[in-house]
């Protein structure tokens, strides 16, 4: 089904924009690796190891943690321990679909995970999708935690991979970090990715995306589920 068949769909349906995710697809190139080079460390001379087989655990901890702090504004997630149980499979190293821990990072301070970089299975296309976290979600200290396990991811890739980096665009600290990471040329419209809430008889009101967070460019593609 053609995008405008589904934006049609979901119009018909009464369907609301409740999130939109930004073109996500990074190459390893010059610019990302100098970019790398100057978001290596923290402030507190703090550099993101390889996550390994040990972490699993707490990487699933702050996963749950993270999660239920990104989502709350727009989709509520499930509590804490139902959200820990449906994806603790995807914290077992070499069980299918799990996280790679070879090439996860995180970063450790006093001893405790503050930030972390998933990296899952490869895609069809051999692409990489990597799931940035930090603890808190949104700390003094987040973004530059945050920036310093995808550099130390970078520099565990090879030139020419495919990195597949999701962000929200109601997520301040997040958008902000990802629009200083040099990506490919400027990606036509319907690159983005639209998140629509349909309402259902008894069900809460889908939220809509507030309209000053819909760049530009993009607002006639999604205008039929604006609110």
């Amino acid at each position: 089904m053609e995008e405008t068949e589904l934006i049609e769909l979901c119009a018909r349906h009464s369907g609301v924009l409740v999130q939109l995710m930004p073109p996500w697809r990074y190459v390893v190139d010059g610019p990302l690796r100098a970019w790398t080079a100057e978001h290596r460390s923290t402030s507190d001379g703090l550099v993101a190891e390889t996550a390994g087989e040990a972490r699993g655990e707490e990487m699933l901890d702050v996963y749950v943690e993270h999660y239920t702090a990104q989502h709350a504004r727009w989709s509520p997630a499930a509590d804490g321990p139902q959200l820990r149980t449906e994806n603790a499979p995807d914290f077992v190293p070499g069980a299918a679909g799990s996280f790679d821990p070879a090439r996860s990072t995180v970063l450790v301070r006093a001893g405790r995970i503050v930030a972390q970089a998933l990296v899952w299975p490869p895609e069809e296309d051999g692409g990489a999708e990597v799931t940035l976290q930090s603890r808190p979600h949104e700390g003094p200290t987040s973004r530059q935690d945050t920036e310093a396990c995808l550099a130390a991811f970078v520099e565990r890739s090879a030139d020419g991979d495919v990195l597949l980096i999701d962000s929200h665009v109601t997520e301040e600290l997040e958008s902000a970090m990802m629009r200083g990471v040099p990506g490919p040329p400027p990606h036509p419209a319907n690159t983005w990715t639209a998140i629509v809430g349909i309402p259902v008889p008894g069900g809460p009101d889908p939220l809509p995306l507030p309209r000053d967070l819909v760049p530009a460019d993009v607002a006639d593609t999604f205008a039929a589920l604006i609110r």
